[in-house]
């Protein structure tokens, strides 16, 4: 991802509204652009626009996987977690043999505490093709819920890592991993990687992200949390 980002997405998400109002990729994508940067309250006149738009989608129930994702990180930001959780299981539902669709999936019920559910969709994936790394984190965070912290981390392979590398969710996650595995500095260092690729989701990193609950006290991941609520705030609509 460009340092710039996520400043260009919206210059030109926002000059294509402009130009074409009421385009429904455009306002998906500038709704979850500032989702991504923590940014709800900015999101939400967009959101509220797709859902005008699509009332006819709506009552027929024809919504895409996109869309619901779209709904469940708004729902998500805005600590509305029953919303969240209804948004992830519909397209969980649409895609559920999609690795993206059953890792979100599982994340969020881990959020919600339902611990044993989440195995159970994770285990979806559990054969599927290794290479993939959104199936390498399906695998990590399967190890973690059946409490077997070395066979979580021998999961995070050196091919899981590459491949993370140029993600700035997949580097996220890849923190929370560390962190629930209590490797702060490994955990950091991810989490900064992540930032660096325009993730500083403050509200998220900040506490709706259980996974970073081990390390929260840590003096070392308060410093991080510092500079990014100096990012976030920096971040102009």
């Amino acid at each position: 991802m460009k340092p710039e980002w996520p400043a260009e997405a919206v210059h030109h998400l926002r000059e294509a509204l402009r130009l074409e109002p009421g385009i429904v990729e455009a306002l998906v994508w500038l709704s979850i652009t500032y989702l991504s940067a923590g940014r709800a309250e900015w999101a939400t006149p967009y959101v509220q626009e797709l859902l005008q738009n699509v009332q006819e989608l709506l009552q027929i129930d024809a919504l895409t996987p996109s869309h619901h994702s779209l709904l469940r990180y708004w729902h998500l930001i805005r600590g509305e977690n029953s919303d969240a959780e209804a948004a992830y299981r519909r397209m969980f539902e649409m895609d559920s043999g999609n690795p993206l669709t059953v890792v979100l999936y599982g994340r969020m019920l881990v959020l919600l505490g339902e611990e044993e559910k989440a195995l159970d969709t994770l285990e979806r994936i559990s054969g599927a093709a290794p290479e993939n790394p959104l199936v390498g984190h399906g695998r990590v965070l399967i190890e973690l819920l059946r409490g077997r912290e070395g066979h979580a981390a021998a999961a995070i392979t050196p091919a899981l890592e590459e491949a993370s590398r140029y993600d700035e969710h997949l580097s996220w996650w890849m923190g929370d991993w560390f962190a629930a595995l209590g490797e702060e500095g490994k955990s950091v260092d991810w989490l900064q990687h992540a930032v660096d690729l325009g993730f500083f989701n403050r509200p998220v990193l900040d506490g709706i992200d259980s996974f970073l609950d081990p390390i929260r006290k840590s003096p070392v991941f308060r410093d991080f949390l510092a500079g990014v609520r100096a990012k976030w705030e920096a971040f102009e609509d």
